[in-house]
């Protein structure tokens, strides 16, 4: 069973600090063509590391994999505590007297917390009372009884503690780290918060990682953009001189380069090339014509197979068409063809990743929006009739949206704003 889900889709992902669980998995789900997305663990969006993305039919096997014992590397400070138990809170108490426990005291409180033991979960989280969210009623100022829950801290090891200059701003705030391996439903927010409340100082997570799921490990994930360097990786394996090594390249740079459709991909007529001048004649849907750019890298593969490869299979089955790409009896590549030809070369290649026709579509998409082409300008390239069809290629988050309102529009300053970014980052209310 085993050996089916990992062959189905599961994808190791190392999430970024500052991007939600959610967007995450929705970015990965968009840029792999995947019909559903799950995962083996939400992580808060200041959180980062490991999380186990199941696609498609394997998504059968989340709930089994949420309650897996995970491992974190974790990070705190001394001296003060925040509404969320994190960095990203706000400080609600510092302790205002010299902190002076040794290292022994320390290392001897985190280590307490091994075993079985009771833990209150924090209130910005997901669980819910009364049908509300913990996290909701936070946002309005509501504190509610929680109950304590049953969870085991198998291991806590790497215990490093830094003391800062004494001078220093912040002399008395501790740094510790550490690794935990902990069981499914364990807040290390909580745990940091208890750990303050043991050494009667206060404490707040600075820094959170998730590195291990099960015998799963952060080393074997990839990050989103690692994703975009598979794609990369893909096409510059593409290589040889013989002419459906040359129709290959030519097909796959022509897809990445000018982002068509496949349809229009097989539809393609010599007539429509305008190779000195880098300019392709599109037909799309409804037969509507657009114009796109070719780069040089694909201009070139493409001149190479036209002159040599095509000409070839052509030639070899004497076959007269205006048809760019051929099969190996000189005939109309289909749409199904195409697939075929990746599925091929992916498996020549010895990636990992499963690369659909459209990813190389949504990442040429992406390259542009994310080096600031306008959007108007990638609905014209991709042949969207409604802008709202490009829009699903754009991943600014609202927290990025409300800091480059308010840096760049002269009359936000004005009073204090409705939306406080870093409490809308409080969100999701993931275990961490």
């Amino acid at each position: 069973m085993e050996k089916n889900f990992t062959k189905d889709g599961l994808i190791l992902l190392n999430k970024s600090k500052g991007v939600s669980s959610f967007a995450a998995i929705n970015e990965l789900k968009r840029k792999i063509r995947a019909k559903k997305v799950g995962h083996a663990g939400t992580l808060d969006p200041m959180a980062e590391g490991l999380m186990i993305v199941m696609i498609n039919e394997a998504t059968k096997f989340s709930d089994n994999l949420m309650k897996k014992d995970k491992e974190y590397y974790v990070e705190m400070e001394l001296g003060y505590k925040t509404d969320t138990y994190d960095s990203e809170g706000t400080v609600v108490e510092k302790y205002t007297s010299e902190i002076n426990i040794s290292d022994s005291e320390i290392i001897q409180a985190v280590n307490s917390f091994k075993g079985k033991i009771k833990q209150v979960p924090p209130m910005y989280s997901a669980i819910k009372i009364d049908g509300k969210k913990l996290y909701d009623l936070a946002r309005k100022g509501i504190e509610v009884e929680r109950a304590e829950r049953n969870v085991e801290i198998s291991e806590i090891r790497e215990i490093n503690i830094v003391h800062p200059k004494k001078n220093s701003e912040n002399a008395q705030n501790i740094k510790i780290s550490f690794y935990a391996k902990v069981s499914s439903g364990t807040y290390i927010r909580s745990l940091v918060y208890d750990i303050g409340e043991k050494l009667g100082v206060f404490a707040t997570m600075t820094r959170l990682v998730r590195t291990k799921i099960d015998k799963y490990v952060i080393e074997d994930a990839i990050s989103l953009e690692k994703v975009e360097d598979e794609i990369e990786k893909f096409i510059n394996s593409i290589n040889g001189n013989q002419s459906l090594d040359q129709r290959n390249k030519a097909l796959v740079e022509v897809l990445y380069a000018t982002g068509m459709r496949v349809s229009e991909l097989t539809n393609l007529t010599l007539e429509q090339l305008d190779l000195e001048n880098s300019i392709i004649l599109v037909i799309g849907k409804g037969s509507k014509e657009r114009y796109v750019p070719i780069g040089d890298f694909a201009r070139t593969a493409l001149e190479t197979y036209l002159e040599e490869g095509r000409k070839d299979l052509m030639a070899k089955e004497r076959k007269e068409h205006l048809f760019v790409f051929v099969n190996h009896l000189g005939d109309p590549l289909t749409t199904n063809g195409v697939r075929y030809i990746l599925e091929k070369l992916i498996q020549e290649s010895g990636l990992t990743l499963k690369i659909h026709p459209h990813m190389l579509r949504h990442t040429f998409a992406t390259h542009l929006l994310n080096n600031g082409a306008d959007m108007r300008t990638v609905q014209e390239l991709l042949g969207h009739v409604s802008l709202s069809s490009t829009q699903i290629y754009t991943h600014v988050t609202k927290e990025a949206l409300q800091q480059n309102y308010q840096l760049y529009f002269p009359r936000s300053k004005a009073g204090k704003s409705e939306f406080d970014a870093s409490t809308f980052k409080k969100n999701n209310g993931g275990k961490s």
